[in-house]
């Protein structure tokens, strides 16, 4: 096997070369293979002889995979910030991460808002391994001893999977529950897909045609097509709304942490939240 390897590999290696220079950054090499074995270590062998830097990764990308799996699994204070469709989740926690808060930011890095509607506007979505390896790079960046934020998601976004270690702790974290006037949450879903074409917009719709229900589905392609937003709108949250609550009682474990909202300044309601939050974990060391 390694006799024909090697008439196999041999004549490529100039091109594995010349695009190892073109592409790496001060002539350094990560190499791995699947279990980190002989092919990674021949390899790194062979570039370190043509002037590379070589590290190897321990254990092979299965190593890593494992590793991903167990680090999310060991987050100890996640928070999960919940609300129903168009309450501005994302909005607040980019204001919270500017004050300070640590937030892995699953919709960013599913390039995806999550609802049917959430592809309109973004570029193609990565694969899900390189999006669990993303918010898994993103995770190590963070100090896993202090509270941990991420939006309420389903497992899946779009077409992409969080990996089950992170969506089981999710479903065990507190959840910070914010409630938005739905007249807003409506204004605030028009201002955001407005800009958008009517046949993205029907084409998301034709997806939940059954879900909606004919007559919902014929009235919201209707205002839709005369683009009158409003009434579309408000005939959708009716939908999302139904399956928020349905999601958030079926799969979240905890009893919400509901905060009221009186104001739609996401600075303001950053502000609230990480509060809340830090009262909760005051009391929690109290208690212990």
């Amino acid at each position: 096997a390694i006799t024909e390897g090697v008439k196999y590999v041999g004549p490529k290696l100039d091109n594995f070369k010349r695009r190892a220079e073109k592409f790496t950054a001060g002539g350094q090499l990560l190499i791995h293979c699947w279990r980190g074995g002989m092919r990674s270590e021949k390899m790194a062998a062979f570039f370190e002889e043509n002037g590379f830097q070589c590290y190897v990764l321990k254990g092979g990308y299965k190593a890593y995979r494992k590793q991903l799996r167990e680090d999310f699994s060991k987050i100890n204070k996640l928070f999960v910030l919940e609300g129903p469709t168009g309450s501005g989740k994302t909005e607040i926690l980019q204001a919270m991460s500017g004050q300070g808060a640590q937030v892995i930011d699953l919709e960013g890095f599913a390039n995806h808002r999550g609802s049917t509607f959430g592809w309109i506007g973004k570029e193609e979505q990565p694969s899900t391994a390189q999006f669990q390896n993303d918010i898994y790079h993103r995770l190590r960046e963070l100090n896993t001893e202090k509270p941990i934020w991420v939006e309420g998601e389903s497992l899946k976004i779009g077409k992409v999977t969080l990996p089950e270690s992170l969506w089981n702790k999710m479903n065990s974290a507190e959840i910070f529950n914010i409630n938005l006037d739905k007249h807003v949450r409506t204004e605030r879903i028009v201002a955001e897909y407005g800009r958008f074409t009517k046949k993205e917009l029907l084409l998301s719709l034709a997806k939940i045609k059954t879900r909606l229900g004919n007559l919902n589905y014929d009235k919201t392609k209707e205002f839709i097509n005369n683009r009158n937003l409003g009434p579309a709108v408000s005939i959708l949250l009716e939908y999302y709304d139904k399956t928020y609550f349905h999601s958030l009682k079926t799969n979240r474990k905890n009893k919400p942490h509901n905060i009221e909202l009186t104001v739609n300044d996401p600075v303001t309601i950053a502000k609230v939240i990480i509060k809340n939050s830090e009262h909760l974990l005051s009391n929690h060391e109290r208690n212990e």
